[in-house]
This record gives C-alpha cells, structure tokens and sequence, in this order.
C-alpha cells in the first residue's frame, strides 16, 4: 500500500506546527484503514519523532514514494529578503516536482502566505498550485496573496486554519493528566496563561514585564499567572528566578510536549501571547486569547474571530496588557467572548471544510483506503 504524506513546516520545535502536523493525521487515520506507520512527514526534528502520530521519513525518499500528499497547514508561504530565506521555499517545491512527475496527487490544505513573497518565491507557488488538486488558504489575506502570485481561481478557495477546529476531545487523555499534574487549579481564581517570546529574546523587556503583571497581581489578587514555553525554554531559568523575585503567584511551567501544552492552555481562563497559534488554541478551547505581537499573520486570526480589540502590535509597550488583565479580573473578557460563541461555531465550520476536503482527496486517491468507500 502506497503512504500518505504530510508535508509542511514540521521540522522544527514549534507548537503550532507540530500541532497542525497532529491534528492533520488525526484526520487521515479517522477516514482512512491505512496503518500508522504508512502516514508519513518526511521531515521532523529529531526530538520530537517520539511525540508526534506519523512516522519520521527519509526526506525525499519517501516523497517518491506517496499515495496522496497533503501540503498541511503553517505559514510557510513565504520568504524573507534574503537569499537563504528563499531558497528555503525549495523545500516544498521540490516535493511538488517529485509529486508532478510521478503523478502523486496532492492538495495544499490550510496554508498562510505573506506577508511578504519575493519574485522567485512567488514563480514557485505559482508553480506549485498549478499541480495541486485544491489550494485551500486560512485567511482572506493569504488568498489574495496567492491570486498577486498567479494562482488561477478555480484553483483556490479560503477556509480557515486548521487549530481553529480543535476541540478538547482531540487532546489525548495522556496528555489531559499530565496538565492536571502541572498545577492545581483552585475555583477561587482567575488563571492567566503567560506567554510571550520574541526572536531576539525577551530579557530586556523581562523585568518590565513582570512588574506590569505584578502591579495587577497586586490590585486584583485572584489573578494567578502560568508561564509557558512553546518552542524552547532556553530562558527558564532566568525566567524562573524572576517571575520569584517579583513575588508573583502562580507557576513557571517547562516546555511541554505540543499535546501537554494544548492541555494546559484547556485549563486556563485566559492567555496571553506574542504566537499566533498559542492564541488560535486557546480561542478554539474556549479560552479569552489576548495578544501583543509582531507578525502581521497574528493580527489577521484576531480580526477574522472579531477579537480586533484583543490584538494589539508590539511596541515596547505593555500597557495594552493592563488593560486586558483588568477585564480578565473582572470576567468582562470571558463573558464577551462566550457571548460570540454563535460566532465561533460559524468560524470553526469553515475550519472544518478542510477535513472534508482532505476526505475528498484521500476518496478519489485510493478508494480502497477510504472508509467511505
């Protein structure tokens, strides 16, 4: 039996990719018989072949040798201005030529693009889309982008990000008690989850920080803080010793598998954020996401969920969080956002499209794999 490939930016540490990565093979292994081990990313970093559902591959070897292939979800269309950043795009299109002349068929589902595509990257994804059975982008931006690039219409549709669908019923048990482990909730509380990072480092902007939070923490006590890692806690013990010498209370927690950190984000009442897809799980959870942040991907979830005044652009200036924290004290955060619940059902129905998509293209690649058969 030929595999099933996914394949997108899950080569590295990062939740939200390896989240998408997940959820996506979640999906093939419910519609389809085929065994676990013939679902395949072809590149996954070495620590996380353990914790992640499909099996490791070979890189290109295994390429040559898919069923069906999914492009999953991340925002890897996209390159920076230099010349190593674009000919990182090769990594997708190379799989795509393979996939051409082998006759693989295969689908883009749930993909970003931009903010910025060079020409050289733009002829790629143009290139690209022109083989794929479906283009399927997360957000309106993404989908003009890719008509600026060539993509041709009937091609190309809008749905949303993958995250967006996650319910809680997803997140393995395992996975659940390991966060329930991590810290105890009391009722009495309002738990806020910390998480905030920056390419650079965040120890300058450290103490500013953790004086905003110990100010709130100080005029309205039922606040309690979790700190989380998403992609590594290089700073944990620096953090650590921080967060204790400014006398808050709550927890700083260790970078956590992407499932155990999906599972403490379940458990909070709020979060706040500098990553697009800690607040896109938090949101799907049912959980007020608020966000300082530096990438125009992040600004662009927040309007499409009408979170616009949840969503502020970092500029050394922590004074948006002071005013979300009040909210989040007083409940007025969580009682808006369970009011938009209506909303967020409409919005995860589109997410949801990509799993009827997927269905569609594992269906006509191989029948005999489909439960629908």
């Amino acid at each position: 039996m030929k595999k099933i490939v996914i394949h997108g930016c899950y080569h590295t540490n990062n939740f939200g990719d390896l989240l998408i990565l997940d959820v996506i093979a979640q999906h093939v292994m419910e519609v389809t018989n085929i065994p676990t081990e013939d679902v395949i990313c072809p590149w996954i970093a070495g620590s996380q072949q353990d914790n992640v559902l499909p099996r490791a591959g070979r890189g290109l070897k295994d390429c040559w040798f898919a069923g069906t292939a999914i492009f999953g979800g991340g925002g890897y269309f996209t390159n920076g201005n230099t010349l190593r950043s674009q000919l990182r795009f090769l990594r997708y299109s190379v799989p795509a030529l393979i996939w051409r002349l082998i006759g693989t068929p295969y689908a883009v589902i749930g993909v970003g693009a931009g903010p910025t595509i060079s020409t050289f990257v733009r002829r790629q994804i143009r290139w690209l889309c022109a083989g794929a059975s479906f283009v399927a982008v997360r957000d309106q931006e993404s989908y003009q982008l890719l008509r600026d690039c060539g993509v041709k219409h009937r091609r190309l549709m809008q749905t949303a990000d993958w995250i967006i669908s996650l319910s809680r019923e997803q997140i393995p048990s395992a996975a659940m008690f390991k966060a329930e482990r991590l810290f105890v909730k009391e009722p009495t509380y309002t738990y806020v989850g910390i998480h905030f990072s920056k390419p650079d480092g965040i120890k300058p902007l450290l103490p500013v920080l953790l004086s905003v939070l110990q100010k709130k923490q100080t005029e309205q006590p039922n606040l309690r803080y979790i700190w989380l890692f998403d992609n590594s806690d290089a700073e944990l013990a620096t953090i650590t010793s921080a967060f204790n010498d400014h006398g808050l209370k709550g927890s700083v927690l260790p970078k956590q598998d992407h499932w155990t950190t999906a599972a403490v984000i379940s458990r909070l009442d709020a979060v706040f954020t500098s990553k697009l897809h800690v607040g896109i799980t938090a949101w799907a959870l049912g959980v007020v996401p608020v966000s300082l942040s530096y990438h125009g991907k992040t600004k662009r979830f927040y309007r499409q969920v009408n979170l616009a005044h949840c969503q502020s652009d970092f500029a050394n200036d922590f004074s948006p969080l002071q005013h979300w924290l009040q909210q989040i004290a007083n409940g007025e955060l969580q009682h808006t956002f369970a009011m938009q619940r209506a909303d967020r059902l409409k919005i995860q129905e589109m997410a949801k499209t990509n799993i009827r998509l997927l269905s569609g293209l594992l269906y006509r690649s191989d029948p005999a794999t489909s439960l629908f058969y």
